[in-house]
């Protein structure tokens, strides 16, 4: 089992139909999905602007997340990617996780103001993968782009 030190989240893939967390290690990344009724609690948590939600308890201990309880997940070894980058731009921003084979997922940000958060932390673990792509870098330009 690998040791998580971080892990990010709600993302959303396919058209905002899945929900995913990230989990971070040193050597490897689990993107884990939730249940199709978490994912409908979220959306749901979020619509209303409620605070909590499913995945929270993960986010905050990443070693907790249940990886073997029917869930769907994806894996990612460090060594076999080719970039992580965070883009920024008016219709939506996102993560994209690039393989050297050519494969790119995309997670979607939901929640714009996660993503100075999601930049720091991916950019701390993956120093040598991380990228940007639209992130303002005037002052003037990050107070607008909030």
């Amino acid at each position: 089992m690998p040791n998580f030190e971080k892990a990010i989240g709600p993302l959303w893939s396919n058209w905002g139909l899945r929900a995913w967390n990230l989990l971070l290690a040193r050597d490897e990344i689990i993107a884990q999905r939730y249940s199709t009724l978490e994912a409908w609690k979220l959306a749901l948590r979020q619509h209303l602007r409620v605070p909590g939600g499913p995945g929270e308890a993960w986010r905050e201990n990443p070693g907790s997340a249940p990886l073997h309880e029917g869930r769907g997940f994806r894996h990612y070894v460090v060594s076999e990617l080719r970039s992580i980058t965070v883009t920024v731009s008016p219709g939506g921003n996102n993560v994209s996780i690039a393989s050297m084979n050519g494969r790119t997922d995309r997670y979607d940000i939901q929640q714009r103001p996660l993503t100075e958060h999601f930049r720091q932390v991916l950019q701390a673990m993956y120093p040598s993968l991380y990228q940007e792509s639209g992130v303002p870098t005037t002052v003037v330009g990050r107070l607008l782009n909030k």
